[in-house]
């Protein structure tokens, strides 16, 4: 049975030992339905000043801890409303904490559509922290920037304050690539 409870501004929802917390404004949290502690089709969207600025969804989750959430195939998208740069992320497995946004993705891809677009061909881990600015790939790291392709076991993306734009990327262990001026 779903219990909703409103309470300084926190809508928290219960489901046995299921729960996940959500801000009552600028906040959407979804799922299609439970099994156990468990949540199929799950969906979050946050927004500020009416604009979506994340948006996660996959196909199950699980609360690990507290607003630590493991999820099985998921998909963050981290938008910038103020221009049209986003940062887009998926794998197999992941956990999210929901406190801080940082995400960890297992065997992930995916797309950073900042200034210059950065494609994730395949990276054994992602690890997204968007409190610290940073993007780690890990483990066969595969990623592609215009025609340039780069490959390396750690590849550590630097963001510049405000998360829209590459600051600088190290690439470290087996480098190896294709870069064209």
């Amino acid at each position: 049975m779903f219990k909703w409870l409103l309470y300084l501004g926190l809508v928290v929802i219960f489901t046995g030992s299921w729960y996940l917390f959500a801000e009552a404004e600028g906040s959407e949290l979804s799922f299609q339905e439970r099994i156990g502690d468990r949540v199929i089709g799950f969906s979050h969207t946050r927004t500020e000043r009416g604009e979506p600025v994340l948006q996660l969804s996959g196909a199950s989750a699980i609360v690990l801890q507290d607003r630590i959430i493991a999820i099985e195939e998921p998909k963050i998208k981290r938008l910038f409303p103020e221009s049209e740069h986003f940062i887009e992320l998926a794998g197999k497995r992941g956990k999210w904490e929901q406190k801080t946004e940082k995400m960890e993705i297992e065997e992930g891809s995916g797309v950073i559509g900042l200034k210059e677009e950065i494609i994730i061909r395949h990276s054994d881990m992602v690890l997204y922290e968007p409190e610290k600015l940073l993007i780690v790939l890990e483990g066969s790291v595969k990623i592609q920037r215009g025609k340039n392709i780069l490959h390396g076991d750690k590849i550590t993306i630097h963001l510049t304050e405000g998360g829209e734009e590459v600051e600088k990327i190290i690439i470290q262990g087996n480098v190896r690539g294709s870069i064209f001026f």
